[in-house]
């Protein structure tokens, strides 16, 4: 690898040129890269209130659906009709029924109640995490064509010998756009809600941009594509002098200067021979 790439990486990623050189040259080499590094203090802050909020929003979120899904299920099984899906009112509303269903011998009554709730407990939770599955892809589908429209006005460009239309639905076979439930835009890969650094949601127009940037569509076209003409500095890492500007680049982002992207990006800055890895 060129000298001057080492040294440009080994600055970015705080490990010495000599470790970060031994590491590429010998397969069995370990080195280890503290992410921390890349974070200012009122990111890391930042970074650490949201991954709380996640896990305690993952957690009610999933406590919710779970008990309204069990007492639907529930409800219909054992011939409940009232309106609500609420767990107390559930239960009331059991206890009623029991009450009044049992007969000449209420232990074996209600014995054989108590196991019957068991069993369709167990039966509604499988039921719920399946047609959750079956849910999300319908409704992620459902949502990339809504939008297709306002997506496609975020490609930087046409890519060189590709219809704009071509790309966009290559890009949402990976990327799902959503809107959460406060409105806010959001995207989907694998599953997951792609977000920055910080852990902040990354909203559709940076997706799509970083998209381009990762499939490397983002140099410019000769065929009369959007992709014409020159780009201020920032949207087409040609246009990069200096290794400095790339890294304040990376951090307005929000991007891992270890990912892929940056990787991507830091390649397509490479390509500028006047490229100062130093600078």
């Amino acid at each position: 690898m060129n000298k001057k790439v080492i040294e440009a990486l080994a600055k970015i990623t705080n490990v010495p040129v000599s470790d970060l050189t031994s590491a590429i040259e010998s397969e069995s080499s370990e080195l280890t890269f503290d992410v921390n590094k890349t974070f200012s203090v009122k990111e890391w802050e930042t970074f650490e209130t949201n991954r709380q909020k996640e896990k305690d929003t993952e957690y009610n979120n999933g406590k919710e659906v779970g008990v309204r899904q069990f007492v639907q299920g529930a409800k219909k099984d054992i011939g409940l009709d009232y309106e609500g899906k609420d767990g107390k009112m559930f239960l009331e509303k059991y206890k009623e029924k029991v009450i009044g269903d049992i007969g000449d011998n209420p232990d074996e009554r209600v014995v054989n109640l108590t196991k019957d709730l068991s069993i369709l407990r167990e039966s509604a939770l499988k039921d719920l995490e399946a047609e959750t599955k079956k849910y999300n892809t319908v409704n992620d589908k459902y949502n990339s064509l809504k939008n297709g429209n306002e997506i496609s006005g975020y490609a930087p460009n046409k890519p060189k010998g590709m219809d704009l239309s071509d790309a966009v639905f290559i890009m949402e076979n990976v990327l799902s756009f959503q809107r959460d439930d406060e409105g806010q835009k959001i995207v989907m890969r694998d599953g997951q809600v792609i977000k920055d650094k910080t852990r902040n949601a990354v909203g559709w127009e940076t997706a799509v941009k970083d998209y381009w940037i990762e499939k490397e569509w983002t140099a410019s076209t000769s065929d009369g594509g959007r992709g014409d003409g020159p780009k201020p500095n920032g949207s087409d890492p040609k246009k990069f002098s200096k290794q400095s500007e790339l890294t304040a680049y990376f951090e307005e982002k929000g991007i891992n200067p270890l990912g892929l992207e940056a990787t991507a990006i830091q390649n397509e800055a490479g390509k500028n021979d006047d490229f100062d890895y130093l600078g």
